[in-house]
């Protein structure tokens, strides 16, 4: 049954997250898999009703969120389109590439997904908005490491937990691949993430900063 949930959760998440692939676009190598152990209570399961149940990490990180009850109101999306005139046509000396938006489904729950791509040569990032309306389904979908408390170092490996501009955020770090993931939430609402190649984790959170908090928090307003 875990063994089932983990595949079902993955399944969402991946969905979600997933680019368009280009042949033309440089490949981001899938990351190796880094052995890591779930507690069985990460995952949501429906009842008998189909209503989905938040379990004990869930709500954890729904208090790791601020979110100050289950039955918030869940604001009305922002359409791809005006999310993606947030993007700049550059980020620092990376270029924009591709570029796409839809609304998609997280746990559930509709939200909507920009993901762009920026490159020089081999050097790739994917940037990717998604407004989740503060469902804390969808929230759970995309930031599932907020509970967690991470802090691990290896020797191709880096990855933990903390803040970026006062909001909860995640990164990880692999040297010898030369990739670098980098997630943060917005007002309980809003998820940006990076998946750098051949960008370090200094380069991913300069980019990151080309996001303005308070451009997206105007759009939400309208």
């Amino acid at each position: 049954m875990l063994k089932l949930r983990l595949v079902f959760f993955l399944a969402i998440l991946s969905g979600l997250m997933a680019c368009k692939k280009d042949s033309s676009v440089a490949t981001i190598e899938d990351e190796p898999i880094v052995e890591e152990t779930f507690p069985e209570d990460v995952f949501t399961v429906p009842d008998s009703t189909g209503a989905l149940i938040l379990t004990e990490s869930q709500l954890a990180l729904k208090r790791h969120l601020g979110d100050p009850n289950q039955n918030a109101q869940v604001a009305t999306l922002i359409t791809a389109e005006d999310l993606i005139s947030l993007y700049p046509t550059s980020m620092g000396d990376l270029s924009l590439f591709d570029q796409g938006g839809e609304i998609s489904e997280s746990l559930g729950q509709p939200a909507t997904l920009t993901r762009t791509i920026y490159r020089k040569g081999n050097n790739v990032a994917r940037v990717n908005l998604i407004d989740t309306g503060g469902h804390p389904g969808s929230l759970l979908a995309t930031a599932h490491w907020g509970p967690r408390g991470i802090h691990r170092e290896a020797e191709n490996l880096l990855e933990q937990t903390r803040t970026f501009r006062g909001f909860p955020a995640f990164q990880r770090w692999l040297p010898k691949l030369q990739q670098s993931n980098f997630e943060y939430v917005i007002d309980n609402r809003f998820v940006v993430s990076i998946q750098g190649k051949n960008i370090d984790m200094a380069q991913v959170e300069e980019i990151a900063k080309f996001l303005s908090p308070a451009k997206i928090r105007r759009l939400a307003k309208k």
